[in-house]
């Protein structure tokens, strides 16, 4: 449980951190671009681990039957560091082993909807609180199961209308909560507000499409797979970032400190966060690791408040409805992440 604590503090440290950013100036396409690039060192540590492995293999060779895959699996589990299964068993598209060029196939398709979610969720600090942002990013589940029954055929149940309902009432309350006009120019709350749902949204679509394209086999190499990510990010939006100079040139006018800011967010909030991550889930089991990120709503709450950013505060309606969204949205989440479990115990 440490280790979801862990995340969910350099998560919501993270949102902090990128606010600040942006407030010096820094776009948020190039806070992602950085940040997001940064996967490829993941490259590295896979071939030094596909080494490792390797070599462990060749020593225990002898004690290994016919049947020593389920015995790799085990070990990879053990050890952390092969398998780093992130996504919850859900029914896959293909029943083999993937090969490394199968997996490079899926990051190349499913690496531009990650950007995406980590650029909206990026550039929508510029006109939102951390504490609704926390809150509309867990709707993020909402659009997962969503997107499962649309794209993978799962079940559709009554409980699973009603969390979904209670999501969405929610974020109309954080919503209306959050809602001001636009101060000297800057975007509007509400066009904040949006952009975290898109990015909810892309998030959702982009684990969905992670069950479907990633083999159901404990074996599959995630640090190959981020690096991947990493590598087709770097490759793919550097002419769009390129472009995005001609428009504006001030893009790269960028202090080395605040450079060394954004690859430090990229390391801690990206590289670190996702193996800390992936070790909570083979620790946990991936529902209740998932249950324990939401103590980043309160954790976001709190930090607000200490941090003097928390603009509802003080205004009883306002602090009211945020609550009372926070608290709908996790009841949903929570309800969500329940029907999973049944499912997990009784199929």
């Amino acid at each position: 449980m440490v280790l979801v604590l862990t995340v969910a503090a350099v998560w919501v440290a993270s949102s902090f951190v990128v606010q600040s950013l942006e407030d010096k100036g820094i776009a948020p396409l190039l806070l992602t671009y950085i940040a997001n690039s940064l996967f490829v060192l993941y490259l590295p540590m896979h071939g030094m681990l596909r080494k490792w492995k390797s070599k462990a293999q060749t020593k225990e060779k002898g004690y290994q039957g016919v049947e020593g895959g389920g015995v790799e699996a085990k070990e990879e589990d053990e050890h952390g560091a092969e398998t780093m299964e992130i996504v919850a068993e859900m029914p896959s598209a293909t029943g083999a082993n993937m090969s490394d060029r199968d997996l490079a196939w899926a990051a190349l398709k499913i690496s531009p909807i990650w950007f995406v979610a980590q650029f909206t969720f990026n550039a929508s600090l510029q006109s939102t609180s951390v504490t609704s942002n926390t809150i509309l990013s867990s709707s993020s589940n909402m659009f997962t199961f969503l997107l499962a029954v649309l794209l993978i055929g799962e079940a559709f149940t009554a409980t699973k209308l009603a969390s979904i309902s209670t999501v969405i009432l929610g974020i109309a309350a954080v919503a209306v909560a959050d809602a001001r006009p636009t101060e000297g120019g800057g975007a509007s709350s509400v066009v904040g507000d949006i952009l975290c749902l898109v990015s909810a949204f892309c998030y959702g679509l982009y684990t969905v499409l992670l069950r479907k394209e990633l083999a159901d086999d404990e074996r599959v190499s995630m640090t190959f797979f981020f690096g991947c990510v990493g590598l087709f990010n770097m490759t793919m939006f550097f002419p769009i970032l390129m472009l995005y100079r001609v428009f504006h040139p001030a893009i790269f006018q960028v202090s080395g400190r605040n450079i060394g800011l954004c690859i430090a967010k990229g390391l801690f909030d990206n590289v670190l966060s996702d193996y800390l991550w992936a070790r909570a889930v083979l620790l946990l089991g991936p529902t209740l690791a998932t249950v324990g990120l939401s103590l980043q709503v309160p954790m976001a709450i709190v930090a607000e408040i200490l941090f003097g950013r928390a603009a509802w505060v003080g205004r009883v309606g306002r602090t009211f409805l945020t609550f009372l969204g926070g608290a709908l949205v996790l009841g949903g989440f929570f309800g969500l992440q329940r029907e999973e479990l049944v499912e997990e115990v009784y199929l």
